[in-house]
């Protein structure tokens, strides 16, 4: 599928959708979710719905893995887009771009304050069920995805010390967080390998949250998605990077609880590395704008759990 190179996002993503949709395309609307790629809904004449991400120029190693993996989890049964087309272009001044089919439902986020205990546990064990499942499609190496089925980095161990130590040198220069986290960064990690050479290569989903879970009309799981963070590393970082973010939303607990009854229980020290790694990753570029051109927030303010964990852990280190 070919397109002008020189197209804006929104005429690139009604171009994609007349070649998309061979039934006709009634509208093309941006979708004001989308903070890392420019997102658009198409509607068609007979009621279907699509969604077209385009990825920035500097999110195009996303394209590499990210289109692949969805198909790949759509195949294994898990409740994400089905894909209905995508492209890596050869030039790197060419759009990638990726088209699934739009899955009807309503944000974690936007319904959370009407839902009961008992919907929370519902929701709770049927994403355990998803991460179970992709936990075990396989992946070679271990780190961020670098291509539908392999990871960065040959161990663990390398690809955890690259990311706390590229934090701590960028928080250290740019100030993106106070010294004594920094302090902490550093003694985390000298302290941490033992711990994350247990981990144990599992495919787990880095971008677990409210606003990536569809409800449908019952509050019941109705779809996930959103998969650019995801890595090979250990079955804890999914519920690791949601306490980053969310240390005190409910769905935590339920989540934890759903997954020890499960036999998929996340130990606490891999739980709280993994938070401290999103916290890390996200400080070496935490004083650059996203990609679509907003400003970040300050880690302390949108990772709070991840901070939590940092002190947690530091404390526990120190007594080890």
């Amino acid at each position: 599928m070919t397109c002008r190179v020189a197209m804006a996002p929104d005429e690139l993503a009604r171009h994609l959708a007349g070649q998309l949709i061979p039934s006709g395309v009634a509208t093309v609307e941006p979708l004001a979710e989308g903070v890392m790629n420019h997102m658009y809904l198409a509607r068609t004449r007979r009621s279907e719905s699509f969604v077209i991400r385009i990825y920035p120029a500097q999110r195009r190693k996303v394209a590499r893995y990210e289109p692949g993996l969805i198909q790949r989890l759509y195949a294994s049964g898990c409740l994400v887009p089905e894909i209905v087309g995508h492209h890596l272009p050869a030039s790197e001044s060419a759009p990638a771009w990726v088209a699934y089919r739009y899955i009807e439902g309503v944000t974690l986020a936007r319904r959370a304050s009407a839902l009961g205990p008992r919907e929370i546990r519902n929701i709770a064990a049927a994403l355990v069920e998803n991460l179970k499942t992709m936990s075990r499609v396989p992946i070679r190496g271990f780190g961020g995805l670098v291509t539908y089925d392999s990871a960065d980095e040959a161990d663990a161990w390398e690809f955890v010390r690259r990311s706390l130590a590229g934090g701590i040198d960028n928080a250290a220069r740019n100030g993106v967080v106070d010294r004594a986290s920094v302090e902490r960064l550093q003694r985390v990690l000298e302290n941490s390998r033992r711990d994350v050479e247990c981990f144990d290569g599992a495919l787990a989903w880095g971008d677990l949250a409210p606003t990536n879970i569809l409800l449908d009309r019952e509050d019941r799981l109705a779809g996930l998605v959103d998969f650019e963070s995801s890595f090979a590393l250990d079955g804890a970082l999914s519920a690791g990077y949601f306490f980053a973010m969310n240390p005190g939303h409910p769905l935590l607990e339920a989540l934890l609880e759903a997954a020890h009854a499960a036999g998929f229980g996340f130990q606490d020290a891999k739980l709280k590395l993994c938070a401290v790694l999103r916290a890390s990753r996200m400080a070496k570029f935490a004083h650059r704008s996203l990609p679509i051109g907003r400003p970040q927030s300050p880690i302390a303010i949108l990772l709070p759990g991840a901070m939590q964990a940092l002190e947690e852990l530091d404390r526990h280190y120190s007594t080890r």
